[in-house]
């Protein structure tokens, strides 16, 4: 029998088997049990399928006569359900989709027009949407996504955009199956769970059997499902024939036989009409299969909810809807949806209302069902939804409370195609005004005698009632759409015309357009100027996360509309805090800062019960490129840098001898963070915008664990990320990462017209250029963020930029005289000005001058903390790897700098000074990675140990050094220490790529790629010259190797994995690094752990690929995966 008939004609017998038939089949089966008060039985299932591109016009539940297809999931569930006659989207996919989720307009998230990868708008993660709600607010409900996401791009993790916003678990489509993108409904781009390969599964099934799935896998915890497919959208292809009912097979295109054309081909023309009504019977009939899977027990607590995200296209528009009134445009036919609602949480069934609803409804209205709980009750107050749920609507509730008006709105400011549409529109009971505000008019419709919007009556005198509507309406859109005020610290985006205004397409002039985002109290931005060339175009909050740096997590996103001049602007209502100014930089010979105690213990040390006294603030240095031979602490000699601040801190404080870090700035920077070796995170050399790795969101890093999971500290990061790419968020990934601020520079400043006096600044997403001197500028946001602080602990990532190169002359009078006297001057024997690149060998000399820069910033900032808040306070100074071969000073090798696993490329200045020292001016010889300075911060902030913070089986790296802060008496040390260098796609240090690991006196370096080992005394050659395995060793000597080569081994052996795995397809210049000699393909060592071969025997690649790497797609706390930090492996 064909698939078809037994799930087209027998549905209503199967359902009613089964037990889907709910108030319908009262006659047949027993009546449900009565739900008891208690909460846990009102915890309901929620499945929301959304359509794509389908309005009310399609459905012969909404409408009568012929040529409607065939539909007997959807006509079943209006039946045994209620059906809603004037449910409103938005025009666009993008938009609605966003409204579902968060309960908001799109002038409020910033989704009013299509998302794409080139956007300046993607949904933000700062959103609360659904899945966030149930899975950690009130931690009742298992969520997961299937289907098409179309609401990311690089500003919200790309592929990873589903599971950062808050999904668990996603698989689907990423955007539209366009042919334009090299996809169909039969060969289209999965993703799961941030993983893409080539599927060639008909979308709508393939979605169906990954919903059949995870449903099944939920045993008895509830769930809500959001099923988003991809049909019926284009393209217009012909769905496998069993799923199309006979009369509409016949309708479609035919081959030379007479034969329906075969499944996936592309309907054309008039043709393409049959074949949307074919794929709508083809979503219809795997929706009943999806329903039938689902065991009665289940479906007796599962309300199911389905809607349209648009109207129908229009090309297949039916009348009497018209294509020019279609989706994309705010008539009817763009926004009017089918809406019903269907199961447990239905009662008094086989209803039609004709009450208001939005899409944003549908926000509130699942959570209640799912719950059994209004939004008001779990959402923060300060959050402005525009959701109101129909639930007392599906229970029949007598005189139940219902909208007065619906909302909906297109927009799209770097779009041109739908300029002339770009408006308003909003209705109450009986009449719609729409305002198209590109074209500066309005239209008013009845809606009672004119559905279909053909009789404007503004064109002719109106009467009375009309007058009045009319009236109410402009009101309520004016008090919905009015400016709001903002309470927390204010940035301005600048933009010129190309960017973030629309050309007219006639014209080419640059026209200034209504963005449709709310409108700004204008005094916000008075502050703010733009570089010549530029207005600003946005002013926003950049609040991201949940503590105290802004006043809201969710403050709304303002644009300043055109004709509000910001000399008119009105007193100022709301601005935001008015810190002290920083201090003024200037040269800092001898900082004024406390010394750390002595005898007496510090503060929070004193061993009592309560935890309070043991939060203790840490303030984390890092500089870029900086070894040990650079500072006169760690040397002897002349010709070092004068740094009296690093110098005082190592008098007062403890110097570490052999920290090691990796030879590399980003790898470095994620085991500071996560304390995880890279091999476990991925990130083991350089983070760039092409790479196919990033910092993973998944990750727990420091901020996560002090803002959230402890709840004690307030964290920002200043300075220099690096971490990030289009995998983790762009511009807002260290937002996304966990920071609650951050302000600073992307990654190097060295690309782009960049340099140390000129760069672009990116405070919590926006970006603009900056003409301060970069360390300068770290030190003036540092010292303003510690003072806005007050008495909260709080932890901040300083990562300065310096001396990293381009090096230049900072400015003068933050170096010494000494210095500043082999500096380079020009022809009249001047020291050239600040800014100035060095060359050749002035290059050492402006290398040293910054690194006076830096420690003179770094003075200035200790002594613009109060006394009271040092006395509390740890600082952490550290290197992120050795010093670039271009500055090096002997004895060590320029070719055993930075970027290579030589001392002078991992041993890096450690020094930690203040509240947590105990019997300062120490130095230690003690074993350190950079994966310490993790459990080392959160025991010195909260008092615990990292083990009493992180989840049991999250595997980690990292050992706190406090214990040796503190002169622990025999304080336990590690006994090797490990660091690594790989870039699974770069060649240009493919011949580097390995591991280094020491104890207190041998060192093995193993360099994969040449297949060599090398092995040092470090204390009779600490410069690594003598290769000892090139003579016969001693005993001692092999013994030392013996041992160092299983502790590699061991460290590095392949674990096993106990959660669903999903493997990625490569070819070799992707994921394999090419010979640069040879141009041939070399499987090369990743760096990454092994993998289980058995893990991947049910995975194969297409053709001409092969699998590279396999791992586990977990990314949320819950049940789907074991854990959430499951390894990450590769295939060798």
């Amino acid at each position: 029998m064909p698939l078809y008939k037994f799930i087209g004609v027998s549905i209503v017998i199967l359902l009613s088997a089964i037990g889907l038939s709910f108030n319908a089949l009262a006659n047949t089966v027993p009546d449900a049990p009565v739900l008891a008060p208690a909460a846990e039985p009102q915890r309901q299932n929620v499945l929301l399928i959304l359509a794509d591109d389908i309005g009310v016009d399609i459905l012969e539940v909404y409408g009568e006569g012929d040529g409607f297809p065939v539909t007997p999931t959807l006509d079943r569930m209006a039946n045994e359900g209620v059906l809603f006659r004037n449910a409103w989207a938005t025009p666009k996919c993008s938009p609605t989709r966003a409204t579902i989720l968060t309960g908001r307009y799109g002038f409020r998230t910033g989704i009013t027009g299509l998302v794409t990868s080139t956007d300046l708008e993607a949904l933000s993660p700062d959103e609360i949407i659904i899945p966030e709600v149930l899975s950690y607010r009130t931690q009742t409900h298992e969520p997961a996504m299937i289907g098409k996401w179309h609401l990311g791009n690089c500003l919200n993790g790309q592929r990873r955009g589903p599971n950062i916003a808050g999904f668990p678990h996603y698989t689907g489509s990423f955007a539209n199956l366009l042919p334009s993108s090299g996809q169909s409904f039969f060969e289209w781009d999965k993703t799961v769970n941030g993983q893409t390969s080539r599927s060639h599964t008909y979308a709508t099934t393939d979605s169906v059997n990954d919903a059949a799935e995870w449903i099944h896998q939920q045993s008895s915890q509830p769930w809500f499902l959001y099923l988003a497919f991809n049909a019926p959208h284009e393209p217009f292809q012909i769905p496998p024939h069993a799923l199309v009912s006979p009369s509409t097979l016949a309708r479609l295109p035919q081959d030379d036989l007479g034969n329906p054309s075969p499944a996936g081909t592309i309907c054309e023309g008039n043709d393409r009409r049959f074949c949307y009504l074919a794929m709508v019977e083809a979503m219809d009939a795997e929706i009943g299969r999806l329903l039938a899977s689902i065991t009665p027990e289940v479906m007796a607590r599962t309300t199911v909810i389905f809607v349209g995200d648009n109207g129908t296209p229009r090309a297949v528009t039916r009348a009497p809807f018209t294509s020019e009134r279609a989706k994309n445009t705010l008539y009817e036919g763009g926004v009017n949806v089918p809406l019903i609602v269907y199961g447990a949480g239905v009662e008094n069934a086989n209803r039609e209302s004709a009450a208001l609803v939005n899409t944003t409804d549908l926000f509130a209205t699942t959570l209640e069902l799912a719950t059994g709980q209004a939004i008001a009750e779990f959402l923060p107050g300060y959050i402005v939804h525009d959701s109101m749920s129909i639930v007392p609507i599906l229970k029949d509730v007598p005189d139940a409370a219902q909208r007065t008006y619906v909302y909906t709105e297109l927009f799209h400011p770097t779009r041109t195609n739908v300029i002339r549409q770009f408006g308003h529109a909003i209705r109450n009971a009986r009449y719609k005004l729409i305002r198209f505000t590109t074209q500066q008019r309005d239209e008013f419709y009845d809606l009672v005698t004119d559905p279909f919007e053909q009789n404007n009556l503004l064109l002719s005198p109106m009467d009375e009632e009309q007058t009045a509507n009319h009236t109410a309406l402009n009101q309520q859109l004016a008090a919905l759409r009015a400016p709001v005020e903002n309470a927390c610290p204010i940035v301005a985006e600048c933009s010129d015309c190309n960017r973030c205004v629309v050309s007219d397409t006639e014209t080419g002039a640059c026209n200034t357009f209504d963005t449709g985002r709310q409108m700004c109290e204008l005094p916000d931005a008075t502050a703010f100027s733009c570089p010549e060339g530029q207005t600003i175009h946005r002013v926003r909050c950049p609040c991201t996360g949940p503590a105290g740096y802004c006043s809201t997590r969710h403050d709304q996103q303002l644009v300043c509309a055109p004709g509000n001049p910001l000399a008119d602007s009105p007193p100022e209502t709301g601005p935001a805090p008015d810190l002290d100014p920083a201090p003024e930089p200037g040269p800092v010979p001898e900082p004024d800062l406390d010394p750390a105690p002595g005898d007496d213990p510090p503060l929070g040390t004193d061993p009592l019960p309560e935890p309070e006294p043991q939060l203790q603030n840490v303030l984390l240095i890092l500089a870029d490129d900086i070894g040990v031979d650079m500072l006169d602490a760690y040397g002897e000699g002349e010709g070092f840098p004068v740094t009296p601040t690093l110098d005082r801190m190592a008098d007062e404080g403890v110097l570490f001898r052999n920290a090691w870090a990796t030879p590399k700035c980003s790898s470095t920077r994620a085991t500071i963070l996560t304390g995880r070796y890279g091999f476990r995170t991925g990130v083991m050399s350089v983070v760039s915008s092409t790479d196919l790795r990033a910092l993973s969101p998944d990750e727990i890093i420091i901020p996560e664990v002090l803002s959230i999971r402890t709840q004690t500290h307030e964290q920002a990061l200043i300075g220099k990320w690096h971490l990030g790419n289009c995998l983790n968020g762009q511009r807002r990934g260290p937002n996304i990462a966990g920071f609650s601020h951050f302000a600073g520079s992307f990654s190097n400043i060295v690309n782009k017209g960049q340099s140390f006096f000129e760069w672009d600044k990116t405070i919590n997403g926006p970006t603009s250029r900056v003409h301060t001197y970069a360390t300068t500028d770290s030190v003036n946001d540092a010292a303003e963020w510690i003072n806005h602080q007050n008495d909260r602990p709080w932890f901040l990532y300083l990562a300065l930029h310096a001396p990293h190169k381009p090096w230049q002359i900072p400015p003068h009078d933050l170096v010494s005289p000494s210095t500043l006297g082999l500096l380079p001057r020009d022809e009249q024997g001047q020291i050239h000005p600040p800014g100035t690149h060095c060359e050749g060998g002035d290059q050492r000399f402006c290398y040293v001058a910054m690194i006076e820069g830096m420690d003179a910033e770094i003075g200035r900032l200790l002594a613009s903390i109060p006394s009271e808040v040092r006395d509390r306070t740890t600082v952490i100074f550290v290197g992120d790897n050795g010093t670039p071969r271009a500055v090096i000073r002997p004895p060590f090798d320029r070719n055993h700098g930075k970027s290579t696993l030589y001392e002078g490329g991992v041993n890096v200045p450690l020094i930690v000074y203040g509240a947590g020292v105990e019997n300062a001016h120490l130095e230690s010889a003690a074993l350190v990675n950079t994966t310490d300075l993790f459990a080392t911060i959160l025991e010195l902030a909260t008092g615990q140990t990292a083990a009493d913070l992180l989840p049991a089986d999250l595997v980690h790296d990292s050992r706190s050094i406090v214990p040796l802060l503190k002169n622990v008496p025999d304080a336990e040390q590690r006994t090797y220490v490990y660091t690594e260098l790989f870039h699974p796609t770069s060649s240009s240090v493919s011949r580097q790529f390995g591991h280094a690991i020491r104890n207190a006196r041998y060192k093995l370096i193993r360099l994969t790629t040449l297949q060599r080992d090398e092995f040092y005394d470090l204390e009779t050659d600490p410069f690594e010259q003598n290769n000892l395995l090139r003579n016969p060793m001693d005993e001692v000597q092999a013994a030392n190797h013996e041992a160092l080569s299983q502790q590699l081994a061991a460290l590095r052996a392949p674990v096993e994995n106990a959660c669903p795995i999903v493997a990625e397809c490569s070819d070799c210049n992707r994921c394999v690094v090419s010979d640069a000699e040879t141009d041939s393909c070399t499987a090369i060592d990743t760096g990454m752990q092994a993998c289980q071969q058995p893990d991947a025997t049910e995975f194969s690649c297409p053709e001409g690929q092969t699998i590279h790497k396999v791992r586990c797609p977990c990314t949320g706390p819950s049940g789907y995966c074991l854990t959430r930090h499951d390894q990450h492996f590769v295939c060798q």
